[in-house]
């Protein structure tokens, strides 16, 4: 208990900070583009509370703290600029033991990480077609299913590589990465050192086209990634496209990827495909409906020599598959509804449905958020069951102060399918946060 009021009393340290913060007056500013300076702050603080995630009788729950400061430098008049942020990230009161176990000394670490260079990189902007990034950073790329920055985690996900963008990111552009995933390591400085994980100890590459130009009131992208570990014996491709396009209130999102390659030795053959539409009212209380349906193979023979199970690479699957990150895309069928509305005061709300079943239950394995596989295969006229459950998110966001501070409240329930009963799992989930988001900015006149 005492290390519980301990963690709520950091807390409230650092929310009377906040309100420091935002007594600063509000500064007149130059134009993004014309400051030769900016510096800002990101704070951000979450709890929470974590039942039944091995569906069984477990608990857990925690507070996280995530802050960040930023500095830019503008290098003369033609856009370039240099970028560093440092970031403290630090998990508090949680239970030991608890289910699941918060490892605040592993490496990589998704909690922790004490106060360390979170990007660092240096921008050049050549003529008015080519950008060139050099240094530690983040890639979002298209709806980041495959590629992203992660920040839902408290410590989130950085590269450290180059990134040439050739073209007009608003109309035509194409963007070629060469890059290494940064470790994060709780205690000391974040590097490439080797660390037994597949992920982590890759090189990764990409091009990635996105045209917004030629298709009316919709885009396309294509995309090549490369994932490359030598260790482990894996040359891992995927081409990819995606199609997004508007019909009035409607508005359609098609994707596919196909893999090929070696994963661990063997040769790599999967592909995973999106299909997802949205409904746009012109009502604030309800303003859109989505419907997705979602599938990514995974492997129907586990002796042939050969790998069919998706990868994921680095994606954000935390906010397309289920807010409780029990599931990452490989080996996942996967149906949504989702609704979204505005309440007066800026109140966003969020409720979504997923149901959730496994495309080669009997074969392969369920793979959480973080692609390490949660269950294997059992023997028997049970191994057919391919249901995992169903799960509810619930989410509202509102504004304190605009464009300042934010607060987030989520719910999420887990009800457990066949595929845990037959395992003698079949208590349901719960899951609930509390969160609030400070962003600061300065930028001085002339």
């Amino acid at each position: 208990m005492s290390q519980k009021r301990s963690a709520l009393a950091r807390m409230i340290v650092l929310s009377a900070v906040t309100l420091a913060w935002l007594s600063v007056p509000p500064v007149p500013c130059l134009a993004a583009d014309s400051a030769p300076y900016e510096i800002g702050i990101h704070l951000r603080l979450r709890y929470e509370d974590k039942q039944d995630f091995n569906f069984l009788e477990g608990s857990q729950s925690y507070g996280l703290t995530r802050l960040r400061l930023a500095g830019k430098v503008r290098l003369g008049e033609g856009g370039s600029y240099a970028f560093l942020e440092l970031q403290d990230a630090r998990v508090h009161g949680e239970d030991d033991p608890g289910v699941p176990a918060v490892r605040e000394e592993v490496t990589p670490n998704f909690f922790v990480d004490e106060l360390d260079v979170h990007q660092g990189y240096l921008f050049w902007r050549i003529g008015e077609r080519l950008g060139l990034k050099v240094g530690r950073q983040k890639f979002n790329l298209g709806d980041k299913r495959l590629v992203a920055s992660l920040e839902w985690a408290n410590t989130a996900r950085v590269f450290d590589g180059v990134r040439f963008t050739i073209g007009d990111p608003k109309a035509r552009s194409l963007d070629v990465i060469a890059s290494q995933p940064v470790t994060v390591n709780p205690d000391d400085p974040n590097d490439w050192a080797r660390v037994g994980n597949r992920y982590f100890d890759s090189e990764f590459y990409a091009l990635y086209f996105t045209d917004k130009a030629t298709i009316d009131q919709g885009s396309y992208e294509l995309f090549l990634f490369h994932r490359r570990q030598d260790e482990l014996d894996d040359e891992v491709w995927n081409l990819g496209g995606r199609l997004t396009k508007k019909f009035g209130p409607v508005t359609w999102d098609l994707q596919g990827s196909q893999q090929f390659g070696d994963y661990n030795g063997l040769d790599h053959q999967a592909h995973a495909f999106v299909l997802a539409g949205t409904y746009a009212f012109a009502t604030k209380g309800l303003s859109q409906i989505g419907v997705a349906y979602i599938q990514a193979s995974g492997d129907g023979d586990a002796l042939d020599g050969d790998h069919e199970t998706f990868d994921n690479l680095y994606p954000l699957n935390h906010a397309n598959y289920g807010y409780m990150d029990f599931f990452g895309l490989p080996n996942l069928e996967n149906w949504e509804v989702t609704l979204k509305g505005r309440f007066p005061r800026n109140l966003q709300w969020r409720l979504a449905w997923h149901r959730f079943s496994l495309v080669e239950s009997d074969q392969d394995a369920w793979y959480s958020a973080g692609l390490a596989p949660l269950y294997t295969p059992v023997v028997g006229p049970e191994a057919n069951e391919d249901h995992a459950g169903d799960e509810v998110d619930f989410t509202l966001s509102f504004p304190i102060l605009p464009k300042k501070l934010t607060v987030a409240l989520g719910y999420s329930r887990f009800l457990a399918g066949d595929y845990l009963s037959v395992r003698g799992r079949d208590t349901d989930a719960d899951f609930w946060f509390v969160q609030g988001l400070l962003t600061w900015n300065y930028r001085p006149t002339r």
